[in-house]
Order: C-alpha cells, then sequence, then structure tokens
C-alpha cells in the first residue's frame, strides 16, 4: 500500500508535557482516525505535522509545506467572518494554484450556503460546510481535521462524514482526522492511531479492533483463572471485571469493544 504520510520519531517536548518518539505511516487512500484524551497530544502532533510546531527531533516525510495539496479543517471558523463567501470565493481564486470556481460554487450551492450573507451570520455547521467546499475546491491531496465535527448535530455530522468517504474514492485522496466522537470514526475510518500521555499506544485497522477483540465481563474468580498472557488490559468493577482479550481468547460472556471502551480500557486499565 502507497503511504501519503510517513513519521518516525517525532518528539516534541514542553515543560508538563512531551511528545514521545511517534513513528507511523498514514496509508494513502483511506481515512485514519485520530483518538485520545484530552491532552494526550493529538493537537500537539497535527501542529508539527502541518508546520505550525517545530518539533525537537524526527522527520515527516514529504514534509507538509505544499499548502496546495493540504487542508486543514479546525474546531473553530478560520475565515474573516465579515466577508461574503462570494467576496471569499474571489481571495482563493489568487490563492491556490489549482482553484476550482465551478466546485466550489456547486458545493456551495448543494449545501444552501447563501452568496451574499455574511459569514459571521452562519450557524456552526454552515462554517464547517463552507470549510469543506474551500478544502474539496482546491483539490487537496491530505486532508486533516481537528474536531471539526464537534458540536455540530447529527444530521450535518452525517453530512460531512459522507463528504470523507467521496473524498477517498480518488485513492490519491487521504484523511486525518482527530476527534473525540469516536461513533463518528467507527462509521467511515479505516484506521485508529491512539494516543495517550504523549505516546502511541496502537495503530491498527478498525476493523480489526472491533472484529477481532472482546470485552469480556467475568466475576473476579473467573477472573483469577485466565491466562496472564491472555489479558491485554483489565479494569475491577464493583461486581465483575471488565477484560480485554482476543476474541479467540474469550471464555466468558462479552461484547464487541467500541472504540471507547478502548480508550477506556487503555486509559484506566492495567495489565495483568
Amino acid at each position: 500500500m502507497t503511504t501519503a504520510l510517513c513519521v518516525r520519531g517525532l518528539t516534541k517536548r514542553y515543560p508538563a508535557f512531551a511528545l514521545q518518539d511517534l513513528s507511523f505511516d498514514l496509508p494513502q487512500g483511506t481515512i485514519v482516525g485520530l483518538i485520545g484524551e484530552n491532552g494526550a497530544g493529538k493537537s500537539t502532533l497535527l501542529r508539527c505535522l502541518l508546520g505550525m510546531t517545530k518539533p525537537d527531533q524526527g522527520s515527516i516525510t514529504p514534509p507538509l509545506t505544499n499548502f496546495n495539496q493540504i487542508s486543514f479543517i479546525p474546531d473553530s471558523c478560520t475565515f474573516p467572518e465579515i466577508l461574503t463567501i462570494e467576496q471569499l470565493e474571489k481571495d482563493f481564486t489568487n490563492i491556490y494554484a489549482q482553484w476550482d470556481a465551478k466546485k466550489f460554487w456547486d458545493m456551495a450551492s448543494d449545501f444552501g450556503l447563501p452568496k451574499a450573507q455574511k459569514i459571521k451570520t452562519f450557524s456552526k455547521g454552515m462554517k464547517v460546510k463552507l470549510a469543506f467546499c474551500v478544502a474539496f475546491s482546491h483539490h487537496a491531496r491530505l486532508l486533516v481535521l481537528d474536531e471539526a465535527t464537534s458540536g455540530l448535530d447529527p444530521v450535518v455530522r452525517d453530512e460531512i462524514l459522507d463528504l470523507l468517504l467521496e473524498f477517498i474514492q480518488d485513492e490519491n485522496h487521504t484523511v486525518l482526522f482527530s476527534t473525540h466522537i469516536t461513533s463518528d470514526l467507527e462509521k467511515v475510518a479505516d484506521y485508529i492511531l491512539y494516543l495517550h500521555e504523549g505516546k502511541k499506544m496502537f495503530m491498527d485497522a478498525k476493523d480489526e479492533l472491533t472484529e477481532s477483540f472482546a470485552l469480556m465481563h467475568c466475576s473476579k474468580k473467573e477472573f483469577e483463572q485466565l491466562p496472564p498472557d491472555a489479558i491485554i488490559r483489565s479494569i475491577e468493577q464493583p461486581y465483575q471485571v471488565d477484560v480485554l482479550v482476543k476474541k479467540a481468547d474469550a471464555r466468558y460472556t462479552y461484547d464487541a469493544p467500541t472504540l471507547e471502551d478502548w480508550m477506556r480500557m487503555y486509559t484506566k486499565g492495567e495489565k495483568r
């Protein structure tokens, strides 16, 4: 599989936090979900990748320096809100080398975005849709999202997810999607990159995480009888023990683990 981005040994140190020796590849033509608790290092990683912050060490190949090929959509509007989208579109004609005005206006029309209304009057959902209109209209190959769907109603979120799936139909396109809404990633992500306290816990195919593992629920006595090497993580509850294992090692009642379960087990769980 072709790699859209190769990261090796990426490190960024702050007085109270460090992003530590991250290495991973973004497979081209896929959606990679970036998850982790608040303060895990997701935003620091994105800033390093996009050149907003200089890492202390490590490499990013290829360097993301061609803004014509990259589009970044954060959780808040970055456009001058005193403009109308008609005024904004004229500016982008001069900014992007491959600006596609027809694509922009077709998408804006499909979304029902008003031409002559100032952006400051738009709802959050309309502003996010505008950001996607811009991203898709300058033919970016890499789309980076940082909580872009947070605060949106489920209907708008579903529209955005459909756009992402449409985007990667062209296998030259890749999405890195950082979000706390793990249910969105369960719908569209191909891979999951999980950070915890500045370290990579894993990067695996989403289907592997949700279909090949089991979140087992057993008594404390049953838990003590489990082979130690079968236990990935465990959390002791008042009346049971939750145990993350490979599905082949499941002996007792279990559920398919969600991405939230994976985060909970790695954040609060213990190795045996």
